[in-house]
């Protein structure tokens, strides 16, 4: 029997789906504006949306073109965060293009006024290719530390750095107190002055935005949930060299396998937040004086005491965030930090460590209405960043062909294994696919090099990895996509981010845990969406909120993969794609197919040179060792998977 479908949502026509966009964002629109014209007395709170959208709608477009219609702009600064910088740039050629209209020469300026700006981060560099930030590694260091980069490197009171007067980082910020006070004095300062300004998501957790006036609206771009998570490996010897009581309690509990669960033992031992406080604060200080950088020093000088200071500065920082989680909730373990004991692999970065997680505080007023644009966004998650937030999924159909192999799982291991023949089947596939049309594969890093080595192709395919390709219109045009594999993380990985997510959750994290020690993952059996086919056995994890965030990085980056060819418009569903892994996506899939069959209907056909046999009897005459049945299905198979076969072979086969 059929299994039900595990994503069960119906897709809507094109056109449908771009009205449905349409109205939420005028709608969206309209509730902006009324809320800024409200008064405090009218208790409007600011609109909060999130647009979960099939990728290729045209999110991004509309919403901008949209939103310059209803004179958003002329209220004041937009600001819109992307996942990276290389996405700003792409952004800014999208808004100077949709802005061009607006440039003009206004009241209190005698040029033309351009409308968007990127505020780049100190590593970058400047339209001449010089760096923004003369100190930037030196930031770096600093903000590993946990301590301020601002006050620490550039300005503190009197002391200034050197490059403070030319550089080009805090050039990008303007004059935030003047243009305060003209936005103050001139009614049409917004309607003429206002921009957007375009950051990457790290941006959003940084005071970025105390450096320039308040924006009306903020809009963030794409999937930024990991680059809200800080998860941050602590040395047990960081706790016990401050020498303070608790430090050295919390290591010494946190050690010990046989002590009781950590937020436990300190309520029962007689501390509180207050005292985890105290305690920071005296670590932190003593943190302070003995790095003892000041702005006006010399760069080597800063260097060199950065050097040497780092290896009792994140006791404070765990301190801290226990300290809060204590206050916060009443459950015993804590989801801040926990021991990852010893182990036997070599490559397990955590073994020994104290693995300190936890989420950051999104740096967005909560009275500024805010835009979500997420193909794959999910509320729950959003709503630990912000207070509240409607979403709206627009579903559309996709115009392809979407062929899933559901016997395999296609896991990195299988195709990395040495001995093993899958890849030597996938590469041949591959490479059939390609000599089809131009061809787009997405598989993880490791499958990647294990094919292309160094470079970024294989038998005229073009490849991306998992994880860097959100964003990306390169592939738009292509005619094929093939999603080999999947990525999916240890489950204690997946249990981590969750506890730095939800670290303020009354509910604790579920887990799984084998004699081994080890963090497996459950099996469930999932359904397709579109083809008849019996359910698989899919790994999940026992906490909901971890496989919540599990499924945004397996399924969500599969989809996002295939997506990357803009499959929404065109004529007809004559791109491929080919999803070779047997979990269940959030797509609708036209053919199921075994690979084990596929892999014999080729054999078949190399033993017939490509010819294939019209009846039972002349398939038995090239191959006389085969029976009568076996022959009928094997004729019966081979007409059944024609089209894929022609679609997934270089050699001409006459059918």
């Amino acid at each position: 029997n059929a299994a039900a479908p595990y994503f069960d949502i119906v897709e809507l026509p094109l056109e449908e789906a771009e009205a449905k966009l349409n109205q939420t964002i005028d709608e969206f629109s309209e509730r902006f504006h009324h809320y800024w014209k409200a008064g405090i007395q009218d208790f409007v709170d600011p609109p909060s949306l999130a647009i979960k959208a099939t990728a290729g709608l045209g999110k991004t477009s509309k919403l901008i073109a949209r939103l310059i219609k209803s004179n958003a702009l002329e209220l004041g600064d937009i600001h819109y965060f992307v996942p990276t910088h290389n996405l700003s740039n792409q952004l800014i050629n999208d808004l100077d293009e949709a802005l061009d209209e607006e440039h003009f020469v206004g009241l209190l300026t005698t040029y033309t006024q351009r409308k968007s700006q990127l505020i780049a981060g100190r590593d970058k560099t400047d339209e001449d290719g010089e760096p923004l930030c003369e100190k930037a590694d030196l930031a770096k260091q600093v903000a590993k530390l946990g301590l301020p980069v601002s006050t620490t490197l550039c300005k503190s009171g009197k002391k200034t750095c050197q490059f403070y007067d030319s550089c080009g980082y805090q050039r990008q910020f303007g004059y935030k107190d003047f243009e305060e006070r003209l936005e103050a004095t001139f009614p049409d300062f917004n309607k003429e002055m206002s921009e957007v300004k375009v950051m990457a998501h790290n941006h959003l957790f940084l005071n970025t935005k105390g450096r320039m006036r308040k924006p009306k609206l903020v809009i963030v771009d794409e999937a930024f949930w990991q680059t809200g998570i800080d998860e941050t490996l602590v040395s047990t010897n960081d706790l016990i060299a401050v020498q303070k009581p608790i430090s050295k309690f919390i290591c010494h509990t946190l050690v010990n396998p046989d002590s009781p669960p950590l937020l436990k033992e300190l309520r029962d031992a007689g501390y509180d937040e207050w005292q985890l406080e105290a305690e920071a604060e005296e670590i932190e200080k003593e943190v302070a004086v003995k790095v003892g950088i000041k702005p006006d020093m010399a760069t080597s000088e800063q260097g060199r005491r950065l050097s040497s200071s780092a290896y009792v500065v994140k006791a404070h920082i765990l301190l801290k965030h226990l300290s809060a989680e204590l206050g916060r909730v009443n459950r015993d373990e804590s989801h801040v930090v926990r021991f990852e004991p010893d182990s036997n692999d070599k490559k397990n970065p955590k073994a020994g460590q104290l693995v300190m997680t936890t989420r950051k505080h999104l740096n967005v007023d909560s009275d500024t209405p805010i835009i979500f644009i997420d193909a794959n966004a999910q509320k729950e998650m959003l709503e630990q960043f912000v207070e509240s937030v409607d979403v709206v999924e627009i579903a559309a159909q996709r115009k392809a062909t979407i062929h899933q192999f559901t016997d395999r799982s296609f896991s990195k291991t299988k195709l990395l294994s040495a001995d093993g023949e899958l890849l030597p089947q996938v590469k041949e596939f591959i490479a059939g696919v390609a000599s089809k049309g131009a061809t787009l594969v997405a598989c993880t890093k490791a499958v990647k090099t294990a094919i292309c080595g160094d470079g970024d192709g294989y038998e005229e395919a073009s490849f991306v990895n998992y994880g860097n390709l959100r964003g990306l219109n390169d592939y738009a045009l292509f005619d094929n996509v093939i999603i080999l594999g999947r990525e999916q993380p240890a489950a204690s990985g997946m249990s981590d981010q969750a506890r730095a997510m939800w670290w303020d959750s009354e509910e604790p994290l579920r887990g799984l845990q084998d004699k081994s020690g080890n963090l497996p993952y459950m099996n469930e059996p999932r359904g397709y969406r579109g083809i008849q086919r019996g359910s698989v056995q899919v790994q999940t994890h026992p906490d909901w909120r971890a496989q919540l965030l599990l499924e945004q990085v397996r399924e969500a980056e599969s989809e996002q993969a295939l997506d990357r060819l803009r499959l929404l418009r065109g004529e007809g569903n004559q791109r491929q794609v080919y999803i070779l892994s047997n979990v269940p996506l959030n797509v609708t899939v036209d053919y199921g197919w075994s690979w084990k069959q596929y892999q014999k209907s080729l054999d078949v056909l190399r033993a017939c040179s490509w010819v294939v046999p019209k009846k039972t009897k002349d398939l038995m005459a090239l191959i006389p060792d085969i029976s009568e049945r076996t022959a009928r299905e094997w004729v019966k198979e081979l007409k059944t998977a024609e089209s894929l076969i022609i679609n997934t072979i270089r050699e001409p086969a006459d059918f």
